[in-house]
């Protein structure tokens, strides 16, 4: 599909662009892996809360990437490219694969973004290690049942 769309498109395909995508997928992906892991992590404080607030989360991401964010308000593409950042995962990677956005910056945003994000999951989990390290789990009785 990929290679169908470029061979319609106005884009010009050197190597400097196929690391250009390949930079901004693996972007994407670690995006998607540090959202797992920030809300993944608030189960060490709240597990029975946290797996319906995690797979919800990740369901929204899911659902809301393929959007086009274009004609969208600058307060629903904030929060959709920091508190949920579905933008991440398609919307901006595309834009500046496109050449739609004129800064050359643009091409690195989302992994510079990958960075933010995977330098916050890494925090969020390692608190919640040491946070587990010390209290254990409470969702577990002391012979290993579920209450």
């Amino acid at each position: 599909l990929l290679w169908w769309a470029l061979a319609h498109l106005d884009v010009s395909v050197t190597p400097g662009w196929l690391l250009l995508l390949l930079l901004n997928f693996s972007a994407s992906a670690t995006i998607v892996l540090s959202f797992s892991f920030l809300y993944g992590s608030l189960a060490f404080w709240a597990p029975r809360a946290a797996e319906e607030v995690s797979s919800t989360a990740l369901r929204a991401l899911d659902q809301l990437k393929s959007f086009p964010l274009d004609s969208a308000g600058a307060g629903l593409v904030g929060g959709l490219l920091t508190f949920l950042p579905a933008g991440f995962v398609g919307w901006y990677p595309c834009r500046a694969l496109l050449g739609l956005d004129s800064r050359p910056a643009d091409a690195f945003a989302t992994p510079a973004a990958a960075l933010v994000f995977a330098g916050l999951a890494t925090l969020a989990f390692r608190k919640g290690l040491r946070h587990y390290g010390r209290t254990g789990s409470q969702r577990y009785l002391s012979f290993g049942h579920r209450r």
